[in-house]
């Protein structure tokens, strides 16, 4: 069943990805031996990677007409980068590696769910958000494998973890049929066009902004943190496991809940639920503390990521898609999480761990402002069945 393919690409490719990203922070922390004030500095310069890369990959992909080809290349390079990012010793190496890792990671996200979203519009009664809850599963199993590896063999195995599963989602993309246009060299240029006129996309990028730049960024804060109240990384890899957990029905059923609710009442719910886990995190101390606010955590994630997904899909023209989720993600996990976690380098500098939660709390506060403002534009969107 050709379905079947894509629940295991992103599977393995996410499975990959927490392996990594869940412990990264963690890794340069205790042995790259770097203090968490450069820490904040080195992650907050990665999304200007995502910045300017990210537009780069959707325009190739979309201008080739080949997604896919695109996609495997990007696979291939972060398979390498992570197995040798395993095998160094060296602080500069590791970050310059890692610095490329993020170049050609960058991109497979916005090109692999275009290359989704098209695959589920010839498919009757098919759901971008009950594929990618496989991506969820991996998430959550490649964050626990994680922390268990990292206990047991060495934080360095968790790159060759990494490694492992972006080798293996190339064999399922080998077998997936291309569905993109046609190649079209202009295709790029008319999409940042007709995208910036589009006064819902810009809303888009603007509430993004706050809501994702906050929410990704006080992520990269979130290990160091668990580890500060004296927890193993097994016990991060757990609460990140329990957080993906509760994220997967919030997918599943995500087509479901988008009808019953609507888009309105989702931005609200989602963001109100987001700000809340902030405050509470930022109080947090016990098990039990990280237990509840992962599962917010859960509950947000699982709302947000096929909701925006699908939002930009049914306001995109199908051609131009790849370049649509590129630059929303250059935007929020781009511009958004290095404004965010630079200014979060500062509030740890000077503060604790306590008030950089609540001062992201706050930053999410704000996007309120914009969905005031957009209330009637977003009642008149109905979101594809």
């Amino acid at each position: 069943m050709e379905t079947r393919k894509y629940y295991l690409v992103y599977f393995f490719v996410y499975l990959s990805s927490a392996s990594i990203v869940s412990l990264m922070p963690v890794y340069l922390n205790e042995n790259i031996k770097m203090e968490v004030s450069q820490v904040a500095f080195y992650m907050s310069l990665l999304p200007i990677l995502n910045l300017l890369f990210q537009p780069v990959w959707g325009g190739i992909a979309d201008s080739l007409g080949n997604r896919i080809l695109v996609l495997k290349f990007l696979l291939i390079m972060t398979g390498i980068l992570s197995f040798i990012i395993g095998l160094s010793e060296s602080r500069i190496v590791t970050l310059l590696l890692f610095s490329l890792y993020t170049i050609f990671m960058c991109g497979q996200a916005p090109i692999k769910d275009s290359i989704t979203l098209g695959y589920i519009a010839t498919v009757e009664n098919s759901s971008f958000g009950i594929i990618r809850t496989w991506g969820a599963i991996g998430f959550a199993v490649g964050a626990f494998g994680a922390g268990f590896i990292a206990d047991t063999l060495g934080i360095n195995w968790i790159f060759y973890l990494g490694a492992l599963g972006f080798f293996l989602s190339l064999l399922f993309i080998n077998n997936i049929e291309n569905l993109n246009g046609d190649r079209s060299k202009d295709k790029y240029g008319e999409a940042i066009k007709d995208l910036i006129k589009n006064k819902v996309y810009i809303f888009i990028l603007i509430y993004s902004f706050f809501f994702v730049g906050a929410f990704f960024s006080a992520d990269q804060f979130y290990s160091l943190f668990v580890r500060h109240n004296g927890f193993s990384m097994n016990i991060v890899g757990t609460l990140l496991f329990i957080a993906v957990c509760v994220e997967i029905p919030f997918m599943f059923f995500s087509r479901k809940i988008m009808i019953r609710l609507g888009l309105l009442n989702l931005l609200l719910s989602m963001a109100l639920i987001s700000v809340i886990r902030l405050f509470y995190l930022g109080m947090s101390s016990s098990f039990i503390d990280f237990v509840i606010t992962g599962i917010l955590r859960g509950i947000s994630v699982g709302i947000f990521i096929p909701l925006f997904i699908q939002l930009i899909s049914t306001i995109t023209k199908p051609k131009v898609l790849s370049s649509a989720l590129s630059l929303y993600s250059s935007a929020t996990a781009g511009i958004g999480v290095v404004v965010f976690t630079l200014l979060g380098g500062l509030v740890i500098d000077h503060y604790d761990y306590r008030v950089l939660f609540w001062f992201y709390g706050v930053v999410q506060s704000i996007l309120f402002i914009p969905l005031l403002f957009n209330i009637k534009r977003l009642k008149k969107i109905d979101l594809k069945e």
